[in-house]
């Protein structure tokens, strides 16, 4: 955080990257349990998590993707990573973004260039919470199944 020389909220950065982190988990999770293989499980995360860096606007811009596949952002959890990561860093508000006009205008312009609205911070968090929790019902449904059929 130091050496970069980061301006957002340190704790608020490393809370991001936590739900990121647990979100990624929950969604390996209900791979791992719907299959029952750990080749197979291997070979098929590849599928789960190579779009996630797609939609996430990290290496593309939203506005690259056909727009019959832009709904897939909303399904990712790192989209909503980012976004978080980006608000918390490019804030209007911070210091670093008010010294300067150009600063100011480098701020605002990244934000809306990666379609992110400072207003929606929460909106993200929700939706990174919202994933968590329904990826672990899901794996918990899918091992409850296998349970009562082992059993």
């Amino acid at each position: 955080y130091f050496m970069m020389d980061l301006q957002g909220n340190y704790f608020q950065l490393v809370a991001a990257g936590f739900g990121l982190a647990m979100t990624s988990n929950s969604l390996a999770m209900v791979l791992g349990s719907a299959l029952s293989d750990v080749k197979e499980v291997t070979e098929m995360s590849s599928l789960l998590f190579v779009p996630q860096i797609l939609f996430a606007g990290f290496f593309v811009r939203l506005s690259q993707i056909p727009i019959f596949l832009r709904w897939a952002q909303y399904l990712c959890g790192m989209s909503y990573g980012v976004k978080l990561a980006f608000q918390i860093e490019f804030d209007p508000s911070l210091d670093s973004c008010r010294s300067s006009p150009e600063a100011a205008e480098n701020c605002s312009g990244l934000l809306s260039s990666n379609g992110i609205n400072v207003n929606r911070f929460w909106v993200s968090i929700l939706c990174i919470f919202a994933i968590f929790f329904i990826a672990r019902a899901i794996a918990g449904v899918i091992l409850n199944q296998k349970a009562k059929s082992f059993y």
